[in-house]
């Protein structure tokens, strides 16, 4: 069973969150700024994209009036109509700036 969490934030409101496994957040409505532990990139989220929230904690504050969902990240995203478009997008070579911020920050072992 799947838990969503709906979050409505008014502009320059904060929600501080901590996450025992991973989970995604998806802007609804409005734009979001996230800082998570143990993560020196600041990310800025807008209406229609999402994140993993991969941290034991993060804080959200919203720049604008805005309606977030937290899903379990074991969800398939593809049953989520709003990420329906951005995965269609990424198939065809866009990639959310906070990707490519985030494969910059992780170094691999091999």
């Amino acid at each position: 069973m799947h838990s969503d969490q709906e979050h409505n934030l008014s502009a320059n409101h904060i929600l501080s969150m901590r996450c025992a496994a991973p989970q995604m957040l998806h802007v609804i409505a409005g734009c979001v700024w996230i800082t998570q532990s143990n993560d020196s990139v600041d990310y800025f989220i807008r209406a229609g994209e999402s994140m993993l929230l991969h941290s034991e904690r993060c804080v959200i504050e919203a720049q604008l009036d805005s309606q977030l969902r937290v899903t379990d990240s074991t969800r398939p995203a593809w049953n989520q109509r709003s990420d329906r478009n951005t995965a269609a997008a990424i198939a065809n070579g866009w990639h959310p700036p906070w990707l490519l911020a985030w494969l910059n920050q992780r170094p691999f072992s091999g």
